[in-house]
């Protein structure tokens, strides 16, 4: 039996859905594709066939597909909080003076009345 270790490699999820591990293994083509092929039965979940394509599959569970045993393995950085995600300015802009204000940024109005021209 051949044997795949995955880590997961999202900073902030503990866990992988199960039609994109398929994607990501190289079982399928896409994650519709990969849910598909877990729709027909041929997928085993440490043990047991799996109809469920969105499972989540967390690190220690063993996905089997024909003789392909496919280990998850923990982020090797640990979680990573989603405030640390998040990206900090590292400086602010030198000058806003030349920037466009929102009259600048309206496009002009086409067709309506035209002008008058009276005397």
């Amino acid at each position: 039996m051949k044997t795949i270790e995955i880590p997961l490699t999202h900073p902030s999820l503990d866990y992988i859905e199960l039609n994109h591990l398929l994607k990501v293994v190289g079982f399928a083509d896409s994650g519709g594709a990969g849910g598909a092929l877990v729709t027909t039965g041929v997928v085993k979940v440490d043990g047991q066939i799996e109809l469920r394509k969105r499972n989540k599959i967390r690190p220690g569970q063993i996905v089997e597909i024909g003789d392909t045993e496919i280990r998850v393995l923990p982020n090797p950085n640990g979680l990573v909080p989603a405030e640390a995600l998040k990206a900090k300015p590292t400086s602010k802009p030198l000058s806003t003076r030349n920037a466009p204000g929102p009259a600048q940024r309206r496009r002009p109005r086409s067709g309506g009345k035209p002008k008058s021209t009276a005397k």
